[in-house]
């Protein structure tokens, strides 16, 4: 799917909104504020100005053992990039200062080839390159944990999943023990946490079907709007740890719906959609398949119940296939036939050869949340839009997606933006001659649209201010009653 199609979506996403309180997490009080005389700043004329330095925490494993040690390094980083991927490139090239054990010391660790390290609903899902399988099990388990204690200490990400070639990896020789989502070690002892662990295995001698697991899994969503999918974690009880067990587990969280992600349809009984019990299959490559075989009116179930097709074969099959360790693919049948297509209004038709799935199908789908302010033009409402999760860290994506919510002329599009940057606790935003001939045109409450683009930007970025410029220049005025020149601060008195 191309990038266009992407920001097309996130566009029809955003006036989908889960409206909550006017609150914010930060520190900073609610105050009413005037734009103030104007200060040395030049409009930007592109998107040079978004790159930053950041001290960040990067922990290794202490040789003894028993806990992580934490190294601060700076980091070179841009306000429109996610973190994570540059912070974990840090990581693998650490060396400690003799009392911890760098990455390379346990084995061959480097990411794989494409979209390694992916972040939505505060998970980062890291793939490591093939060469993480020659390391033994505790080996690999102890870069794991130095990923994500590392990573979790970013303010986006709570929880990491890992892969190694694109498949989730089992914590025992006999393929049954998700590693699951990892959260942070920080403070905690690594011998214990590894024994706690362990402790899941199922012994010689046992049986897989009868050994309970207890562990937290990624699971997919799809949106109201069926533009994309989103996720949240979930700590999750199964009653064994065979396969079929795994997916019937997965298939029930799904089936109770998201408790954190926004924007997400009820979802109908998955379990009642079966045909046959699922199987899973070891390929001759060594991994795994899922052969789910549902009812013969399925897609009209699906249909039915507000959910675009491929969004919920996306969340199904990317659920599956973060958790269930080595398990590449799902192959779908409805009644007696292999799913081999897909098609849905928004995404068109996608074509699945002998009706088998996989993340690549689905990777682009994923989106990220993003906090806007939806005005009814007196006052604010706080909501969440969704965005590509490529993207969700761009201050450009961002205002693209608030320009095509209630509230702003029509027709207003990411060409309107014609440059970022942040300075010290500022951004600056150039907006186009376009953009604001439209305003002056519209008649719409230029107060409200000031601040649904201060409160978006603010809660997203580490600044109290925004500057607004037309074609390059301070304006006054739009023809209404806000000093657009001036600097503005979010007007939380606006908010319900």
């Amino acid at each position: 799917m191309k990038k266009s199609k992407f920001r097309l979506m996130a566009l029809m996403t955003a006036l989908l909104l889960t409206l909550t309180s006017c609150s914010r997490e930060s520190s900073l009080a609610p105050a009413e504020t005037l734009p103030p005389p104007s200060a040395p700043y030049a409009a930007p004329t592109d998107d040079t100005g978004l790159d930053y330095e950041r001290d960040v925490a990067l922990y290794l494993p202490a040789k003894n053992g028993q806990t992580m040690l934490c190294f601060w390094r700076t980091a070179a980083l841009r306000y429109d990039q996610p973190p994570a991927e540059a912070v974990l490139q840090l990581l693998l090239q650490e060396e400690g200062d003799g009392s911890a054990v760098p990455l390379k010391d346990y084995g061959s660790v480097s990411l794989a080839q494409g979209s390694a390290v992916t972040t939505a609903g505060r998970v980062c899902t890291v793939n490591l390159s093939s060469a993480a399988l020659q390391m033994g099990i505790h080996e690999l388990y102890m870069v794991c944990l130095s990923i994500a204690t590392t990573l979790c200490a970013l303010p986006d990400v709570r929880f990491v999943n890992i892969l190694v070639a694109g498949n989730p990896v089992a914590m025992d020789v006999q393929n049954l023990l998700p590693l699951g989502a990892l959260s942070s070690a920080e403070g905690e002892n690594l011998v214990t946490r590894w024994e706690q662990l362990v402790a899941q295995r199922t012994g010689a001698g046992g049986i897989a079907a009868q050994t309970p697991l207890s562990s937290a899994a990624v699971l997919y969503f799809p949106l109201k709007s069926g533009s994309g999918i989103t996720c949240e974690v979930r700590q999750l009880s199964f009653d064994g740890q065979n396969a079929q067990q795994l997916v019937y587990g997965l298939l029930d969280a799904l089936s109770a719906g998201a408790n954190d992600a926004a924007n997400v349809p009820d979802m109908p009984d998955l379990r009642t959609m079966l045909l046959m019990a699922p199987e899973v299959t070891t390929l001759s490559s060594g991994r795994q398949s899922a052969a789910i075989n549902l009812v013969p009116d399925a897609l009209q179930r699906i249909s039915s119940a507000g959910i675009d097709p491929v969004c919920f074969f996306a969340a199904q099959t990317m659920t599956l296939t973060s958790y269930i360790p080595s398990l590449e693919q799902v192959v779908y049948r409805v009644g007696d036939s292999a799913l081999t297509s897909l098609y849905s209004t928004i995404h068109g038709t996608i074509v699945l050869p002998g009706g088998m799935m996989t993340r690549m199908n689905f990777g682009g789908l994923l989106t990220d949340e993003a906090v806007c302010y939806l005005s009814n033009g007196e006052k604010l409402r706080q909501g969440r839009l969704n965005l590509p999760a490529s993207e969700a860290c761009s201050p450009r994506a961002l205002l693209t997606a608030v320009l095509a919510t209630e509230g702003f002329p029509a027709g207003l599009m990411e060409d309107d933006v014609l440059g970022l940057a942040i300075a010290d606790d500022t951004v600056l935003v150039n907006f186009s001659a376009h953009m604001a001939d439209a305003i002056r045109a519209s008649r719409l409450n230029q107060r409200m649209m000031a601040y649904q683009l201060t409160g978006a930007l603010v809660q997203r970025y580490p600044v109290r201010r925004v500057r607004f410029f037309f074609d390059g220049e301070a304006k006054n005025t739009l023809d209404g009653d806000v000093m657009w020149a001036g600097e503005f601060l979010m007007d939380y008195v606006l908010c319900e």
